[in-house]
């Protein structure tokens, strides 16, 4: 058996994302989630779903929330019952560069479902980088064009 695709989420406190990872806990042995980001909107969502999937790296376009990320970790972590040591916080990306930056981290799969034109850059980088895209973001098309299309 081949081992689980690695799946990069963008937007995944929307909903695109949340039923991505309703699809993903159903076949872990096929997905793995290794990112997750959002707008920033709700980190608490964010932080019980990153702890929950183990993943790498989380993101949030807007960079005040990202202290506010830090510590829904620790309250996720302290209600789920773990001690001092016993979870990793993921890597924080934060800033309006976040999804970007995420489009191109190591995976198989990047499934864009920020919201708008807001997915663009997300979407022209994750092809630059040669990832496979699953594009749930229709102005990513409209805004870019045949630039955001494969080459």
């Amino acid at each position: 058996m081949s081992p689980p695709r690695e799946i990069v989420l963008l937007g995944s406190t929307g909903s695109i994302g949340t039923q991505a990872i309703d699809i993903v806990r159903r076949n872990p042995d096929r997905f793995r989630v290794v990112a997750v980001g959002a707008g920033g909107g709700n980190v608490e969502q964010l932080a019980t779903q990153a702890l929950e999937l183990g993943v790498e790296a989380v993101g949030v376009a807007k960079a005040s929330t990202a202290q506010d990320l830090q510590l829904a970790f620790y309250a996720e972590a302290s209600r789920r019952g773990y001690a001092t040591g016993e979870f990793r916080i993921p890597k924080i990306l934060a800033g309006p560069a976040a999804m970007t930056e995420l489009a191109e981290w190591p995976c198989d799969v990047v499934l864009n479902g920020v919201v708008g034109s807001l997915g663009l850059a997300p979407t022209l980088a994750a092809l630059h980088a040669g990832r496979t895209l699953a594009l749930a973001n229709k102005e990513s098309l409209v805004a870019g064009g045949p630039s955001s299309r494969p080459r």
